[in-house]
């Protein structure tokens, strides 16, 4: 195995236990995983960097969702209020999304 990429695409009002629970869940298994074998945990930011939670709390992700790379090994969209409400459009996201939807696995 070699290391993988997990890349998280944050949002405002984005749930942060739907954020947080799979960056655990990877980090822990990092612990258990010869170094060769991590997984490379990334966030990306739909529309900047600084991402405001729904509970309030603010997230910078590591880079934008536009200027990153095409495909991961995993990505993983989470849900909130921001993911289904009127009040934060993401059009940058989801058209980057379905852009790439072919290289996503």
């Amino acid at each position: 195995m070699t290391t993988k990429t997990v890349a998280i695409l944050l949002f405002p009002d984005v749930l942060m236990l739907d954020v947080a629970g799979p960056i655990e869940v990877f980090s822990v298994a990092n612990r258990y995983l010869p170094e060769s074998d991590h997984y490379r945990i990334v966030t990306l930011g739909a529309e900047s960097l600084s991402v405001r939670a729904s509970n309030g709390i603010v997230m910078q992700a590591d880079q934008l969702a536009v200027d990153a790379p095409v495909a991961y090994d995993t990505l993983l969209v989470p849900g909130g209020p921001g993911a289904y409400n009127e009040r934060h459009p993401h059009p940058v996201s989801y058209t980057h999304l379905r852009a790439h939807e072919t290289s996503l696995h």
